[in-house]
């Protein structure tokens, strides 16, 4: 039988219409599933502290409410606290943790901000799928960021700004740009670069790279609008850093 865990999403429009009922059993079964405690999927790398909380990206709507409770009830009724992030962290603003095990995506305006935090936590994130019985998990690479003034985070997908900037390699030269974006790649760090007219994309054959920022500026984390403040910031490629639960040939 095919359990739809994001089924909130899909209905939320027909249940204002008055069409479908939000079926959060469904959300709660494949959670369920997940936290069971022969699930290899969720397990993490072997660390000195278990893997005990379930983190839910979350939203306001009815429909992020909905997941929201299904969540939590599949947790808490399996023993695993729910830390709850009501909106998008700010830049190194993601809560430090060792101990969660899962982050689920209230909706999909989040999901990228859920892989973001899961590559933080070093854990696993939940997307949309089908029959929990049949999810393969994936290992996925990012990219940690860290300032000279202690903040950290991690870009799962690509991180960007434009302004002031001088970024260079561990053996390279400085570089002065007027936009640069960082991904991470299977190998090391991929880069889009701008300066003047010239737009260049660069596949690095290293894994770190150090950017300074004159100014505080605007930008993105994986697509989510963000001010990074002026200072220095150093990047770090991590191949294999996080789980993501898709179905088996699932991209993304």
């Amino acid at each position: 039988m095919t359990i739809r865990l994001y089924t909130a999403w899909s209905d939320a429009t027909q249940e204002r219409a008055g069409r479908s009922p939000i079926r959060d059993a469904a959300i709660r079964a494949a959670l369920l599933h997940l936290l069971a405690d022969n699930t290899a999927a969720i397990r993490r790398p072997p660390s000195d502290t278990p893997a005990r909380r379930v983190a839910l990206i979350g939203g306001f709507d009815r429909g992020s409410r909905a997941v929201r409770a299904a969540v939590k009830a599949a947790a808490t009724g399996h023993g695993w606290p729910l830390l709850d992030l009501p909106t998008v962290p700010a830049f190194g603003a993601i809560p430090p943790a060792d101990d969660i095990a899962v982050v689920v995506a209230a909706n999909p305006a989040v999901s990228q901000a859920a892989h973001r935090c899961a590559a933080f936590w070093r854990c696993r994130v939940l997307d949309p799928a089908v029959d929990p019985a049949d999810l393969a998990c994936r290992e996925r690479p990012a990219v940690a960021v860290t300032t000279a003034d202690g903040l950290c985070d991690h870009s799962a997908s690509r991180w960007e700004i434009s302004g002031s900037l001088t970024y260079r390699t561990r053996t390279g030269p400085a570089t002065g740009v007027t936009a640069i974006a960082v991904e991470p790649g299977t190998d090391g760090i991929v880069i889009d670069r701008v300066h003047g007219d010239r737009h260049e994309r660069a596949r690095l054959g290293t894994t770190s790279l150090v950017l300074r920022v004159d100014l505080p500026t605007e930008g993105t984390i994986d697509g989510h609008a963000q001010i990074f403040p002026a200072g220095t910031y150093t990047f770090v490629a991590q191949p294999e850093r996080y789980g993501h639960l898709a179905l088996p040939g699932e991209q993304g």
